[in-house]
């Protein structure tokens, strides 16, 4: 078994020879399995071995579970660093169940000891049965392929290299080494689901297929591989088609259309993974939430998500951790000639001049002896109608939004001028009427944008 152990530990989990490794021991068979086979091959390949063992304060006798860990590991000759942490009052202020808790505070402490050492991996001591549980209770939460494929190997610092081996193995391993072990009695807690996966499920299970077990690890393996391939094609389209700015990211909607509904996923999944920095509270639900939004005809909506804003506008969908700004609403009145600041920055001057120019976007003008101030400069209102220069009749501006494909966002931000009615949409459309002969004087606005 040490043969096979030292190939998994290079190989699958690419340790290797020097350098110092962290070793989370629990007490239990397995972790002290893990630490006695480092322990035999830590000469040879020249490994500086550090034991890391945390007290979850859940349970009577935690505290001497501390102690024998840190006697074994004086006996062995390694280093060995103990701390205790009130898990159920960590679950209290966190909001979080005790295992969530729990699997928090191990993760806080194992990496905090790691970087202490510089050690270039933590070891875990996950085995087969432990993979097969977890690839189980994530059948049952109904994950997706990502979660089917189990634990790795091997994933940033953390190294589990018994995940080839079973249970069986390593008791048998320690029994044959003189070595005793501690056996946590809340192993046998029915109350929590994965001891009744391990206990009830797993043996119903192997009534059916003996090597039910091994069969759910290669199943994860095989889920491993898939999700490897498309972890990179997820990466491809990604850099292909994502854009980010200002704190959100935007990909058009017809390119989304166009690849595979797994790939889109995926990329849905990594959207969030870039807005949140992770995908902690995010599950299967969401991510069709937001393929509903692209797929849908509905050209605007947004979804308030775990931690993050989602949002078609038209033919692009957004994401980012909160929404996009609304304009607040604005108010003016203009009594003559002057420069104007506007809301966001940018300027509207508005003066008197003998010669028209050729009006544009951000250049409008009216004949002075058809208008008169004083004027007003404000935010839309539900239920404005103007009549836009070119049309006959009058036109709802929801309408005209709409119809320019314009966001609520831009659409929150848009200001009208208005005398006894709507002359001019700034910088979009003017009204028709109100035009200056040739001769006449004229009333000129220029919008300067900031």
């Amino acid at each position: 078994m040490l043969t096979e152990f030292a190939h998994l530990l290079q190989q699958q989990c690419r340790v290797k020879p020097g350098g110092s490794l962290l070793v989370g021991v629990s007490g239990g068979a397995d972790s002290v399995a893990l630490l006695l086979l480092l322990h035999e091959l830590a000469g040879a390949m020249q490994l500086d071995l550090h034991v890391a063992h945390l007290d979850h304060a859940l349970r009577e006798g935690s505290a001497a579970d501390a102690v024998w860990v840190a006697e074994l590991s004086r006996k062995l000759g390694v280093p060995c660093v103990c701390e205790r942490v009130e898990v159920a009052e960590l679950a209290r202020q966190r909001g979080q169940g005790v295992e969530e808790a729990a699997r928090f505070a191990r993760h806080q402490f194992l990496h905090r000891q790691a970087d202490r050492y510089s050690a270039a991996a933590i070891a875990l001591g996950h085995h087969q049965g432990d993979q097969a549980e977890t690839v189980l209770l994530r059948l049952l939460r109904g994950s997706g392929t990502t979660g089917m494929r189990g634990m790795a190997y091997r994933r940033g610092r953390l190294i589990r290299p018994l995940l080839g081996l079973r249970r069986e193995q390593l008791e048998s391993y320690l029994r044959e080494a003189g070595q005793a072990w501690l056996t946590d009695p809340s192993n046998h807690n029915l109350d929590l689901t994965r001891n009744r996966v391990r206990h009830q499920l797993l043996p119903q299970l192997a009534s059916f297929n003996p090597q039910i077990e091994a069969s759910l690890c290669r199943m994860a393996q095989c889920f491993a591989r898939d999700e490897d391939c498309l972890a990179e094609l997820t990466t491809v389209a990604f850099e292909r088609l994502v854009q980010s700015s200002g704190g959100f990211y935007s990909l058009p909607i017809k390119a989304l259309l166009g690849v595979h509904p797994a790939l889109r996923m995926r990329l849905y999944r990594q959207l969030l993974h870039e807005a949140r920095s992770s995908l902690q509270g995010i599950s299967a639900l969401h991510l069709e939430a937001i393929d509903a939004l692209v797929t849908a005809e509905r050209s605007q909506a947004s979804l308030d998500l775990p931690g993050a804003w989602v949002a078609r506008r038209y033919d692009e969908l957004l994401v980012g951790c909160e929404p996009l700004a609304q304009a607040e609403p604005f108010w003016c009145k203009i009594d003559g000639p002057g420069t104007y600041p506007l809301p966001g920055g940018g300027t509207l001057r508005i003066c008197f001049a003998e010669a028209t120019s050729v009006e544009s976007q951000h250049l409008v003008e009216f004949s002075i002896d058809k208008l008169d101030f004083p004027f007003v400069l404000r935010s839309i209102r539900p239920g404005d109608r103007f009549r836009p220069s070119g049309m006959t009749g009058t036109k709802k501006l929801k309408d005209y939004f709409i119809d320019a494909k314009m966001t609520l966002e831009e659409r929150s931000a848009a200001l009208v001028l208005e005398s006894e009615e709507i002359l001019w949409l700034l910088g979009r459309r003017r009204c028709s009427g109100y035009a200056a002969n040739g001769a006449e004087r004229v009333i000129r606005m220029v919008l300067q944008p900031a």
